[in-house]
C-alpha cells in the first residue's frame, strides 16, 4: 500500500503529472490486458487540465473499456424544460467537460440521478424529523433515512443510495477515483464532522462553507440560488470501493486541508485524512496507491516536512523544476 505526495509547479504541471499516471493506468488496463477499467470522475476547477489531457490523448486508452461512475450529484436542482439535467449539474459537468469529447465513447457513464419534480415537497420532507436523521458534528450532515419513511422523494433517494454503491461493487470497484477536496477538506461531498461509519453513498445537507464556495467559484450566481443536498460517494465509500485514489488539489485555498491531511491526525474533522487508513491496510483491494498530485501553492504547508510524513509512511516527491 502507498501513500504519495507528488509536488508540481502550477495547476498545469499538476494536470500534466496527473494526466501521466491516469492516463498510463487506463492504456495498460484497455489495450495491454483488455479489460474493463472502472473510472471514478470527479467534478469543479481541479480535473479541468486533466480532463483536457483525455480528451487529447485518446489515442493512448480505449475508451469502449472504460466505465465512468460520478462521485457526487446535487440533489436539489430543479428540472429544466426539454433538458434530462441542469446547466449547473454535475452530470452535465461532466458530459461537457469529458464524455461528449471522446469518440469512440465510454463503455457505460453512471450517474447519480438527483433531480426532483418537486422541490418544495422534498425540502418539506427532509425537514422532516420523523423520517430523517441529520448526522454530523457542523453545519454538514448525512441525512440518514428512515426505514419507515413514508414520502416516494425520499424512498426513491434511498434506494439510488444503495443501487450506486452495489453496482459499483458487483462491476469489481473503481480502479481510480479521482478526487479533489474542499477549503475544509471534504472528499466527495462527505462533509467534515460527518462520521465515518457513514454508509457508502450518501445524502447530504451540505456545509455553509461549501456554498459559499460553489458561489465564490461561480458555479451559482448567489447563496439563495445555490443548492443544499447531494449525493455522494462518502470517505467511507472510497476506502471500500476504491482500488486507487488520485488527488488533485491547486491554490492557496487547499493548503491547509492537505496539510492537515497528510500531517495531522486521522478525523472526520478533516475527512480527506481517512486516505492515510485507506493506505495503510488491505481492506477490500491489495497494493492500492493514493497519490496526491498538488501544486506549489497547494504543498506550502508540507514542503520541508519530507522526514515528518516518511516516519508516518508518506513519500514525497517534488518535480518542481
Amino acid at each position: 500500500m502507498v501513500l504519495e505526495v507528488i509536488v508540481t509547479s502550477d495547476y498545469e504541471h499538476m494536470s500534466r503529472v496527473a494526466a501521466d499516471i491516469l492516463i498510463s493506468a487506463m492504456g495498460i488496463a484497455t489495450l495491454q490486458e483488455k479489460r474493463m477499467f472502472n473510472l471514478g470522475l470527479a467534478t469543479g476547477n481541479s480535473p479541468k487540465g486533466l480532463y483536457s489531457a483525455m480528451v487529447n490523448r485518446q489515442a493512448e486508452y480505449y475508451a469502449p473499456r472504460i466505465r465512468a461512475w460520478i462521485l457526487d450529484e446535487y440533489l436539489d436542482l430543479p428540472k429544466v424544460h426539454g433538458m434530462d439535467s441542469h446547466p449547473k449539474s454535475y452530470k452535465a459537468y461532466i458530459i461537457h467537460h469529458l464524455a461528449s469529447r471522446i469518440d469512440p465513447h465510454f463503455a457505460e457513464a453512471n450517474f447519480l440521478e438527483g433531480l426532483s419534480s418537486d422541490l418544495s415537497q422534498l425540502k418539506r420532507d427532509l425537514l422532516d424529523g420523523s423520517s430523517v436523521q441529520m448526522v454530523g458534528n457542523y453545519s454538514g450532515k448525512a441525512v440518514m433515512i428512515a426505514e419507515d419513511c413514508s414520502h416516494q422523494d425520499l424512498l426513491r433517494i434511498k434506494k439510488i443510495l444503495g443501487q450506486y454503491s452495489k453496482r459499483i461493487y458487483e462491476a469489481g470497484g473503481i480502479d481510480w477515483q479521482i478526487v479533489s477536496t474542499g477549503s475544509k477538506g471534504h472528499l466527495g461531498f462527505h462533509e467534515k464532522g460527518i462520521p465515518f461509519e457513514a454508509d457508502d453513498v450518501i445524502l447530504v445537507k451540505l456545509d455553509e462553507q461549501t456554498i459559499i464556495d460553489a458561489v465564490e467559484d461561480n458555479h451559482f450566481p448567489s447563496r439563495e440560488e445555490a443548492p443544499q443536498y447531494t449525493l455522494s460517494l462518502s470517505a467511507t465509500g472510497v476506502v471500500n470501493l476504491c482500488k486507487n485514489v488520485l488527488v488533485l488539489a491547486s491554490g492557496s485555498r487547499k493548503t491547509e486541508p492537505v496539510s492537515k491531511s497528510l500531517l495531522g491526525d486521522i478525523t472526520p474533522d478533516v475527512p480527506i485524512s481517512i486516505l492515510q487508513r485507506y493506505a495503510s491496510h488491505n481492506g477490500t483491494f491489495s497494493n492500492r496507491k493514493a497519490i496526491y498530485v498538488v501544486d506549489q501553492a497547494a504543498a506550502a504547508e508540507i514542503i520541508g516536512c519530507e522526514r515528518k510524513l516518511a516516519n508516518k509512511g508518506i513519500t514525497v516527491q517534488d518535480l518542481r523544476g
